[in-house]
């Protein structure tokens, strides 16, 4: 195979899709391929004159967390740009090689909003397939009008069980994954089908209880509570666990919205 010679592999640096600087052990700029001119937005020929550090200083912008990428915001007639950069030594200086993936950021950026949008647009915990936070309030707020309007009992429960990253650490029984799924189970069991129950946080459950008073809703607590005492988990070693756990309970009351109301049941809990 016949070997390139120097105007040849020049003409390929000039010609390749990717930025092509050559720095001495200065780390002064040596050469630049006509993609660093674009990529960087510096007419051909003033390359040459600066130090790396100064591009590095006024052009490029490091991302954090991510090394070797760089950020070029967009400035006059220079397009905003994302730069995969790679470093190779070579005879008395350094080659550093830029990739343009500014298009493969805007997807990552569109298909993360998407994400984003689809946890949102969820109504179910994918963990114990109880109604999401945002889900409670889209069913909370009709029934808040309701009582608005015909003064009607409504309740909140918030239960915060205790301890639950402790299952995690322990030799034996079950995980807290385990005992979540157990809880939502046992919420489900002695909940009636017109309340409404959401898993709020890591450790935390929301109830939701409809032409409930104060009263009945803390008989429901009282009921829960016991059950808890000897919790049946399924795949656990032993018949029963006893899980701790703290309850708020807040009722309606005049001039309550549905965050108002849910607040007044977290700091109950608080207490």
């Amino acid at each position: 195979m016949q070997s390139m010679n120097i105007n040849q592999a020049k003409q390929v640096l000039e010609s390749v899709p990717l930025g092509v600087l050559l720095l001495d052990q200065e780390r002064q700029i040596t050469w630049a391929n006509p993609a660093c001119h674009v990529f960087f937005g510096i007419p051909a020929g003033e390359l040459a004159a600066k130090k790396f550090s100064q591009i590095d200083e006024t052009v490029l912008q490091r991302v954090v967390g991510q090394e070797g990428v760089y950020y070029v915001p967009a400035a006059g007639e220079r397009a905003e740009r994302w730069l995969q950069c790679r470093d190779q030594a070579v005879e008395k200086g350094e080659a550093k090689y830029f990739t343009d993936i500014t298009e493969l950021r805007r997807v990552q950026a569109q298909q993360e909003r998407i994400a984003h949008q689809l946890q949102e647009l969820a109504t179910l915990d994918p963990n114990t397939g109880l109604f999401t936070p945002r889900a409670l309030m889209q069913n909370l707020e009709p029934l808040v009008s309701r009582s608005r309007r015909y003064n009607n009992p409504l309740s909140v429960v918030v239960m915060a069980v205790a301890g639950l990253s402790d299952y995690n650490h322990r030799p034996q029984g079950p995980d807290a994954q385990q005992v979540l799924l157990a809880v939502g189970h046992l919420l489900k069991d002695q909940l009636r089908w017109a309340d409404i129950i959401s898993r709020s946080s890591s450790n935390e459950f929301v109830m939701v209880l409809p032409e409930t008073s104060t009263d009945a809703a803390q008989k429901l607590v009282d009921k829960v509570r016991s059950h808890l005492g000897s919790l049946a988990i399924p795949g656990a070693p032993e018949k029963g666990y006893a899980i701790d756990a703290r309850f708020g309970v807040a009722s309606w009351q005049k001039g309550d919205d549905a965050q108002q109301l849910l607040q007044r049941g977290y700091s109950a809990v608080a207490r």
